[in-house]
């Protein structure tokens, strides 16, 4: 039994460090995005003014007014299926070492009754 539980911690342990390189190998790529620019016939977007510290109604937002960090999805949902795959793996390799260790017990017992008949 102590066999699995460390069979399954280094399983365990092996997608998250697939994971964690493969996230940290596109994270400076992500970081190093530059954000799109605006044609040459717009003026150079710069930051607005603060509004007052209380609002009375929805002030719609310009666009280009808020810059947003954007992550391609792409990686992150391939680390998230490879995370899910790795770990149904794993939870399947144990099931198969279980079963083939009560296949094994249930043999012995088989054998020890038929012994003990006349």
């Amino acid at each position: 039994m102590l066999l699995m539980t460390r069979t399954v911690r280094r399983v365990v342990l092996a997608a998250l460090v697939v994971s964690a390189l493969f996230v940290a190998d596109v994270a400076p790529a992500a970081q190093g995005a530059q954000p799109p620019t605006a044609p040459a016939s717009e003026p150079p977007i710069t930051q607005a003014p603060l509004p007052p510290a209380a609002q009375d109604g929805f002030v719609p937002v310009r666009p280009g007014e808020l810059e947003q960090e954007q992550l391609p999805a792409a990686p992150l949902v391939f680390v998230a299926y490879s995370v899910v795959w790795l770990a149904l793996v794993g939870y399947v390799f144990v099931l198969w070492r279980r079963i083939t260790i009560v296949e094994r017990e249930l043999k012995d017992v088989s054998a020890k009754l038929s012994a003990r008949r006349p």
